[in-house]
């Protein structure tokens, strides 16, 4: 009996130990919240008014159609490539020779253009005439199967052995939301960026937009052909509708009064004036505005601030 008493007594050492720290704690937890709101909450945000540039546009993963045409090998045997991958070459031109045990023969390219060695079984469903009336989910369900034809490799009669690429056409779909879609009109000119593609941007024009309740396929039509990108399907890009340069501060420092749309400028650390400004343009985040001085502390949290008698 006495070892079953002491383990109850300890038990409720133990408990009154827990009930002495929540003690403590709680007026701890009390005293930051009071602190967060009094200093924390309602302190002004500010940053200094420069000159800049405001990207409008986002990123996308986006698929590439190519204008190109398969060929395929009659014969069977090892293979020999006649050209390098990536160049341009015209009518008559050997291509490939196929050797088996019999003989070698030579194939001669048709049409002129970009030659390629390799195919991902998607040219022919992705051809031109069939992305017109592409949907969502068929764009969101593509799979690629990839093959690349090397001299001492072997192919199959039937078998797809090179492309010939039409670089004077080159496209892209992209996906997006309905809501961004409807911002482009037909033939808008728009930009395309890429890290993986050298020198400047790439012009773009809005052929089709595809709307199917809340997404969206945009089709592109670029003005350049990419070589970088003559064996790839997938890109990473960033869409640029615009790009807008000058007095830059974020979204969320304008609201509107009775005057109009405005800011808050900070004058020192009691005193702040409401300013007027007229938004040019910008994105989601930033804006570029007029009536702004470059060096102007422009606070970018109103809300917490109380400007005279008025709460923003």
């Amino acid at each position: 009996m006495d070892n079953v008493y002491n383990l109850n007594n300890n038990n409720t050492y133990k408990a009154d130990r827990k009930s002495n720290k929540l003690l403590y704690i709680i007026p701890i937890i009390i005293i930051l919240i009071i602190v967060y709101l009094l200093f924390v909450r309602n302190k002004s945000i500010v940053i200094r008014a420069e000159y800049g540039e405001v990207v409008d546009g986002f990123s996308s993963k986006s698929l590439i159609i190519r204008d190109e045409k398969i060929y395929y090998s009659p014969y069977s045997g090892t293979v020999k490539l006649k050209q390098e991958e990536g160049d341009r070459i015209g009518v008559g031109f050997p291509v490939i020779s196929i050797i088996n045990t019999e003989e070698k023969k030579t194939l001669y390219n048709h049409e002129s253009g970009i030659i390629s060695y390799s195919t991902d079984s998607l040219e022919e469903s992705l051809s031109l005439s069939k992305i017109e009336n592409i949907s969502v989910k068929e764009f969101d369900n593509l799979k690629r199967n990839f093959s690349f034809n090397m001299s001492g490799g072997s192919v199959t009669r039937g078998q797809p052995v090179y492309r010939i690429i039409n670089n004077y056409r080159f496209y892209m779909i992209l996906k997006t939301s309905a809501k961004e879609a409807k911002r482009y009109r037909y033939n808008e000119l728009i930009f395309i960026n890429s890290e993986n593609v050298e020198g400047k941007m790439i012009k773009a024009y809005i052929k089709k937009k595809i709307i199917e309740k809340e997404e969206a396929l945009l089709i592109l039509e670029l003005e350049r052909y990419v070589r970088e990108w003559s064996s790839v399907r997938w890109v990473e890009i960033d869409f640029i509708k615009n790009i807008y340069r000058g007095i830059v501060i974020p979204r969320n420092a304008v609201f509107t009064r009775p005057e109009g749309k405005g800011v808050l400028i900070k004058l020192n650390k009691k005193d702040f004036v409401f300013k007027k400004i007229k938004v040019i343009n910008g994105n989601n985040e930033e804006l570029v505005v007029s009536g702004l001085n470059i060096g102007d502390w422009v606070v970018i949290n109103p809300e917490a601030i109380n400007f005279g008698n008025r709460r923003l």
